[in-house]
């Protein structure tokens, strides 16, 4: 959300604010016509916000607006080995210029592809030599343009140089379940300092290797609790290092902390693939043929010390509610430079636990049994709170 506001108690230990992701709108559905979908789909989103859809059994790579309204196409529609052409096109990524790699299922290799959707080059063949792939899947690309591919059938994930050069491989080219083992690896992310976070399908777990390759740490593993796994498939790091996953067993998307920690879930049809961009997450369901829009929660912060806040020099900013927010201690409003101007909401015991209506009736505050304040999804203003 946006607004001129801080929240803390008098002695500067920040509330907690809690949120759940909630729906925005989705597009598409089954079907081979423009803006249909066949087959597990994976996407990507450029830095305008462009949706790119790889329609897996259409063949196809479809682009969309922010919107979600069609744009254009890459490939034929027609399974096909040629330049440009796709067999099974499955995961793709962009890299910091919006040059489009798109890994091919039954093509065994990457094709990369202009910012505009001209084919470029290709790496690999089939096979398990290095630079060879067995139905290649994730692919992610760091800031210095090296390309990261889930080698999934050969177990491993390949490194090549911006040009397509091998460089190295991380794994042992065989299935197993040790730290750094694999079996069938399937989505790749980066997160700020270059950690690699791989999906482990049928170890249902996530590992995590630093920038030069080496292993670091997991975590998961096969179950239906928060934090365990059920065939993850797509995975995502947004610029706060927050960690998304996507798992068909479980329909759900996790989010997990930098550390790993469960954060929440949001529960989506055979979730394949995820993406951030700026306050939404973009899912691809395959179970529903669509790509899903959802609106992140908000931050989560808590401060034992300093200062905190949503805001900028204007008080007439809004503070934009989209799923239900729990404040736990004194949302307070300062003003531009950062002095308390009055307490808008206290945090309560739950004795004092009690419904408040805004003062102009747009929306009303409610205090659950513990004390927490939850407000409803809408738009709180400084106008519309009063001192309680």
């Amino acid at each position: 959300g946006d607004g001129s506001f801080v929240w803390g108690d008098s002695r500067e230990t920040f509330a907690t604010i809690e949120g759940s992701a909630s729906f925005n709108f989705s597009f598409g559905s089954n079907g081979t016509d423009i803006g249909q979908f066949d087959g597990g789909i994976h996407i990507a989103i450029d830095s305008n916000g462009n949706i790119y859809v790889a329609d897996i059994d259409n063949n196809r790579i479809q682009v969309f607006t922010s919107s979600g309204s069609y744009s254009y196409s890459i490939g034929t529609d027609n399974q096909g080995f040629d330049q440009g052409e796709f067999c099974n096109p499955d995961y793709i990524e962009l890299d910091t210029n919006n040059n489009i790699y798109v890994t091919e299922n039954c093509g065994h290799r990457v094709q990369v592809f202009t910012s505009s959707g001209e084919y470029s080059y290709s790496i690999g063949s089939f096979g398990s030599d290095p630079g060879q792939f067995n139905k290649p899947a994730g692919i992610v690309i760091d800031n210095n343009g090296n390309i990261f591919v889930a080698d999934s059938m050969n177990h491993r994930i390949q490194v090549f140089t911006a040009s397509g050069e091998y460089s190295y491989s991380i794994g042992t080219g065989s299935s197993g379940s040790d730290p750094g083992q694999f079996s069938q690896p399937k989505g790749l992310a980066l997160d700020s300092k270059g950690n690699l976070y791989v999906t482990d399908l049928f170890n249902h777990r996530i590992q995590v290797f630093t920038a030069s390759g080496n292993y670091s740490y997991s975590f998961g593993g096969e179950g239906t609790e928060p934090g365990q796994f059920s065939y993850p498939y797509g995975i995502c790091v947004d610029s706060n290092d927050l960690i998304y996953t996507a798992e068909t067993g479980n329909d759900r998307i996790q989010v997990f902390s930098a550390s790993g920690s469960f954060e929440y879930s949001i529960s989506v049809n055979r979730p394949m693939g995820v993406k951030v961009y700026n306050d939404k997450i973009y899912v691809a369901s395959d179970g529903d043929s669509q790509i899903q829009v959802y609106n992140k929660p908000l931050s989560t912060h808590t401060v034992e010390s300093g200062n905190i806040g949503i805001g900028t020099s204007s008080p007439t900013e809004k503070l934009e509610v989209d799923g239900n927010v729990k404040i736990t201690n004194n949302l307070i409003l300062a003003n531009s430079s950062n002095s308390v101007s009055q307490t808008i909401l206290k945090a309560m015991t739950q004795s004092e636990a009690r419904t408040i209506t805004l003062p102009d009736a747009s929306g009303i505050v409610l205090v659950t049994d513990d004390g927490s304040i939850t407000v409803p999804d809408g738009t709180i203003t400084a106008s519309k709170l009063a001192n309680n």
